[in-house]
């Protein structure tokens, strides 16, 4: 006997399949933790402003910000650099670095949201090794601790990730 499908029944199986596989992605769709010495911090970009302000060159401290594109720099070091703003009203700026060995990122475009978890440094004077950010400070380490990536980072650091107009990248 030969099992033939009608047109309703083909809808529907395709309907439920299409169904079945948004709910399997839809519980890929939740934001990774942001983690600083074992807890999940939230968006901290009030503490972020005060730090860019308050902090001598090169402090160090983990950050969770939100914020949109405002600038985006040539690319260097196989890095790319942009700038958010954190905070519209006072025009607050961060730098943001991501190693694009942890993946490409879209093109970039001036108003596109932002949320970034990583290792934030006040940066307002150059070093031996790096010159002064643009922005007073830079967000970086925007991705997985480095293990298996083979790019010499496995270390205990916690890992970051950037999400542009709702896609995770660095992970």
């Amino acid at each position: 006997m030969k099992f033939e499908l009608t047109k309703v029944a083909k809808l529907a199986l395709a309907l439920s399949l299409t169904l079945c596989t948004q709910l399997a992605l839809a519980g890929n769709d939740v934001d990774p933790k942001c983690i600083s010495n074992g807890q999940d911090i939230g968006i901290n970009n009030a503490e972020v402003i005060h730090w860019k302000h308050t902090t001598k060159n090169q402090f160090l401290a983990r950050a969770h910000v939100q914020g949109t594109v405002s600038k985006v720099f040539p690319d260097h070091s196989g890095h790319k650099h942009f700038e958010i703003k954190l905070d519209a009203g006072a025009g607050e700026t961060l730098e943001i670095v991501y190693n694009l060995s942890f993946g490409k990122l879209p093109a970039l475009a001036a108003g596109m949201p932002v949320e970034a978890c990583g290792d934030y440094i006040t940066s307002n004077a150059a070093t031996s090794a790096y010159p002064a950010s643009p922005d007073g400070a830079i967000l970086h380490w925007l991705h997985g601790t480095g293990k298996g990536q083979g790019s010499g980072l496995a270390t205990a650091h916690d890992a970051g990730y950037l999400e542009i107009s709702d896609v995770i990248y660095g992970q």
